[in-house]
């Protein structure tokens, strides 16, 4: 995916060429061995474990391709934060039950949303302020 992010044209907006490297990067998955390996994680702690440590490493590693596009130093406060919240966006944005065409939408959903820089309303009738779980449920 990293390859497929260098590719990209340098003057195309900092979120265009991660999303077009990540539609290509879930377009080599085969979708029935991605199940498959979910369900795995899912039931093996160590691999859980594991796997929060990938996406650590990809956020590392998103965050120098970031930054080498931007010209700026891979440890920049702004490009760690900036390359969790996308991973972390993304990884928001996929359904599990979602056809691949859904979930490619999603990620593109995901990723427009980053752009608009996360704009959050109350729901008319609801207190504003910190979610409670517990609260909210009643």
């Amino acid at each position: 995916m990293l390859a497929a992010m260098a590719e990209q044209p340098a003057d195309l907006p900092v979120l265009t060429a991660p999303h077009r490297a990540i539609r290509y990067g879930l377009a080599q998955l085969e979708r029935h061995d991605e199940q498959e390996r979910r369900e795995l994680i899912a039931a093996v702690p160590e691999l859980r474990i594991a796997q929060l440590d990938d996406i650590r490493r990809t956020v590392e590693l998103l965050a120098g391709a970031v930054a080498g596009r931007l010209g700026r130093p891979p440890g920049d406060f702004e490009i760690r934060v900036f390359t969790g919240a996308l991973t972390g966006a993304v990884l928001a944005a996929l359904d599990d039950d979602a056809q691949d065409a859904a979930r490619l939408d999603n990620i593109r959903q995901a990723i427009d949303y980053l752009g608009t820089g996360f704009p959050l309303a109350a729901v008319s009738g609801r207190l504003q302020g910190p979610h409670h779980p517990q609260r909210d449920r009643r």
